[in-house]
C-alpha cells in the first residue's frame, strides 16, 4: 500500500510509526517524550488509524504519554500568527468541543504564518521548502493568487509601522 500523502505530509498511522521509530534512533533514547500528530492530516487517513499506531507506541514504552482515542488528549497544538487567531476565544466562553480545556499545554505553531510574516516568500511560488511538495500554494488561503497580494501589503504596511516605532519585527513573535 503506498503511503497516504497531501502535498508531501504523510499522516498515516504506518508513516508515524516509522516516524517515531527513526527519532528514537536519531536521539540514541529508548523513548521519547511525547509524539505529535501533523496539523495537516490526509483525508484518507483516519486520525483514529494514526492515534491507535501511537498508542502502540506508548504500549511498547517508545512514547511517555499515552496517545489513544480512549484516554484524554494531553496537549494541542494549533497554528498562531498575526493571520492565525482562531486559538484565542473569550475566557469567558469554553473552547470548541473538539479542543482540550485550558489545563491542557497548548503548542503554538507556525508564528511566522507559514513564512509569510518572515520576509522570506515574495510571491505565492517563492518558497524557501521544495514548491512541488509545498501544500500552502494551493491549500492555504493566505497564499492564493486571489489573496497573496492583499496579505503582502498588509504586511508590508505593519511592518513599515513597527520599523517608524523602533520596534522589531519579531514582534509578530510576541
Amino acid at each position: 500500500m503506498a503511503a497516504r500523502t497531501l502535498k508531501g505530509m504523510d499522516s498515516s498511522g504506518a508513516h508515524a510509526k516509522k516516524a517515531c521509530e527513526e527519532s528514537l534512533r536519531e536521539l540514541r533514547v529508548d523513548c521519547i517524550d511525547l509524539c505529535e500528530l501533523p496539523t495537516c492530516c490526509h483525508p484518507d487517513s483516519p486520525i483514529k488509524e494514526t492515534i491507535r499506531a501511537l498508542a502502540e507506541l506508548k504500549a511498547q514504552n517508545q512514547t511517555h504519554r499515552p496517545c489513544k482515542i480512549s484516554s484524554p488528549i494531553t496537549a494541542v497544538q494549533t497554528e498562531y500568527s498575526s493571520l492565525a487567531r482562531d486559538s484565542e476565544f473569550p475566557l469567558s466562553h469554553q473552547p470548541p468541543l473538539h479542543l482540550p480545556r485550558p489545563q491542557h499545554p497548548h503548542h503554538l505553531l507556525l508564528p511566522l504564518g507559514r513564512d509569510l510574516l518572515s520576509g522570506i516568500i515574495t510571491s505565492p511560488s517563492t518558497s524557501p521548502r521544495v514548491p512541488d511538495v509545498d501544500a500552502r500554494t494551493t491549500h492555504i488561503p493566505w497564499f492564493s493568487a486571489e489573496t497573496f497580494d492583499a496579505n503582502m501589503n498588509w504586511w508590508t504596511g505593519g511592518r513599515n509601522l513597527l520599523r517608524k516605532s523602533g520596534v522589531s519585527s519579531q514582534l509578530a513573535l510576541a
